[in-house]
């Protein structure tokens, strides 16, 4: 898996990312475990920047508190 791109694709990478997990970690899958993990990390982090930029800012005056 090169990159994530929806829902399905987060879910099988979470799946193996699973299966992975109680490796050792000097394992030949150690770094398939680490590039999963920073591509889930990179999607959530796309996935909340997208959600925030679409969000209207919140304006208050200090003084009102």
């Amino acid at each position: 898996m090169k990159v994530i791109n929806n829902k399905d694709d987060l879910e099988k990478a979470l799946f193996r990312i699973n299966e992975l997990w109680d490796n050792e970690k000097d394992s030949v899958n150690a770094y398939e475990l680490d590039s999963l993990i920073t591509l889930v990390s990179d999607y959530e982090d796309s996935i909340i920047f997208s959600e925030r930029s679409s969000q209207s800012e919140i304006e208050f005056d200090i003084n009102d508190l």
